[in-house]
């Protein structure tokens, strides 16, 4: 008897199961494509049991897949820890340039932050509710740094640290310390030294340090040497006298030094017209603008009559302002 061909479409759902039919008895050659599908197939009326050895191959299932697949995205250019965006329709790229290893992200290239008043949060899990921010005002558009932005500790402050070590820092209530910025004071030892007026000027001496911020002053040669460009302010305290205060005459010139060189800014006069017959303390400020490595030191010079002057109360201080 002749086999007549039977359409999906003249099939009611179900017809067809699994006591219809012998074993092996529908195979590729006796179907079309797409004729026989979930509506004419009962639930489970198609089992291993039912499928001959063979019958789906490795070949049949890579057509059918890959057909799938040409429809839908495909990843590309993806390595370990990458991750992945949108490229484009049906597209999805591995970024080289932005990984994640699980603990940590690495963004190769600039991190663009887009928002009203976009910021970054960092949260310390070991601190009670503590966190910081890096925004941008929303209204000037300057760049924000916050420490402790929900106020949740009462000892919280801003550090900047060089090189592995702390440089400046802001305190909660609005002090900057800058532990590491040149600053220096220094003094004379406890004794009367006299200056001969027939002898040129001649460096104060300042010996004994209260002070060395940055170790720039150099106590044998007193002298203070710049570290950095910048604008600095020196102070001097002499205590001093005339030996011969009846020269009406006599007088001291005191001279700030930069490089080794004074001028008429650094040019002091002191004890001038029979004024020396006392002791005096003369107090005298200097602003200079320095490169790095240019040095500063004071000289004394006298005329008519020797000075004398007492170290233990001569101080010579100075800082870097910015």
């Amino acid at each position: 008897m002749a086999l007549t061909k039977i359409k999906a479409d003249g099939l009611t759902a179900d017809l067809i199961d699994e006591t219809k039919l012998a074993d092996n008895s529908i195979d590729s050659e006796h179907y079309n494509d797409g004729s026989i599908d979930n509506a004419h197939l009962a639930d489970d009326a198609v089992g291993t049991a039912e499928i001959a050895d063979d019958a789906v191959t490795a070949d049949k299932l890579a057509n059918a897949i890959n057909t799938d697949i040409a429809a839908k995205a495909v990843l590309t250019g993806s390595t370990d820890n990458t991750i992945t965006t949108v490229t484009g329709a049906n597209a999805i790229q591995g970024e080289a340039n932005l990984t994640f290893d699980g603990s940590e992200l690495t963004v190769t290239g600039d991190i663009h932050v887009s928002d009203a008043s976009p910021g970054i949060k960092f949260t310390d899990t070991d601190a009670s509710g503590g966190f910081g921010m890096v925004g941008v005002n929303n209204t000037s558009g300057s760049l924000v740094l916050r420490s402790d932005d929900g106020n949740a500790l009462s000892s919280s402050f801003m550090g900047f640290e060089v090189d592995g070590g702390e440089k400046v820092r802001i305190h909660s209530n609005g002090a900057v310390s800058k532990g590491q910025s040149p600053a220096f004071a220094a003094h004379g030892s406890n004794a009367h030294t006299t200056l001969s007026h027939s002898s040129s000027a001649v460096t104060i001496v300042f010996g004994t340090e209260l002070y060395d911020a940055g170790a720039n002053y150099n106590t044998s040669t007193s002298t203070f040497t710049a570290p950095v460009s910048g604008i600095y302010q020196f102070h001097v305290s002499m205590y001093m006298q005339l030996s011969d205060h009846t020269d009406s005459s006599a007088y001291a010139t005191l001279r700030w030094n930069k490089n080794g060189s004074s001028d008429n800014q650094g040019y002091r006069l002191l004890m001038y017209g029979n004024l020396g017959k006392d002791d005096h303390n003369h107090t005298d400020m200097m602003t200079y603008s320095l490169s790095a490595n240019d040095y500063v030191t004071i000289t004394l010079e006298s005329e008519d009559q020797d000075v004398l002057y007492y170290g233990g109360h001569c101080v010579f201080t100075g800082f870097l302002i910015g």
